[in-house]
């Protein structure tokens, strides 16, 4: 006698081969004829699984793939929205900072503002245009020196000072 678990693998398998028939299979009739008496129908389990495994491989595999285009999607718009955020902030930062420049110039020209600066420059400047001037008289108290030991009479008018 065939068990009640075999019987309904049997009944399975049929209805498998019969819907397959409808798309091209070949359909193997079971002849009355035969008699399946204390017979076992021995099914590999390990095929099976490695069918639902490759399967399940597959199609994880896909999945991954729709996940992870659908991430760098979302991270190329992200990043497209940053970049463009940083943009307009540097765009805005160098407007602001030419027409707080312009003002900054336009105030000490109108003497509101004193330039530290600026201030500091003149200075340093009008220190060296005294030292130029002290080396020059150095030099020319030197050569008047020399003059006068040839035998030279030398007068010197000072000019002047504007």
């Amino acid at each position: 006698m065939i068990k009640d678990e075999d019987k309904k693998k049997l009944e399975e398998l049929k209805k498998k081969t019969v819907s397959n028939n409808k798309k091209g299979a070949v359909h193997v009739k079971e002849s009355k004829d035969v008699k399946i008496e204390n017979s076992k129908i021995d099914i590999d389990y390990d095929e099976i699984r490695k069918i639902f495994k490759s399967e399940l491989n597959v199609r994880l595999e896909e999945m991954q793939k729709r996940i992870f285009k659908g991430f760098v999607k979302s991270m190329q718009d992200q990043h497209d929205f940053l970049r463009d955020r940083i943009y307009d902030n540097i765009k805005i930062t160098k407007d602001a900072n030419n027409k707080l420049n312009k003002l900054y110039k336009a105030a000490v020209k109108e003497g509101s503002i004193v330039d530290e600066e600026e201030v500091k420059r003149k200075q340093e400047e009008e220190k060296r245009k005294a030292e130029e001037q002290r080396k020059k008289e150095e030099k020319a108290k030197i050569l008047m020196a020399e003059l006068e030991s040839l035998g030279v009479n030398v007068e010197v008018k000072k000019r002047n000072a504007r």
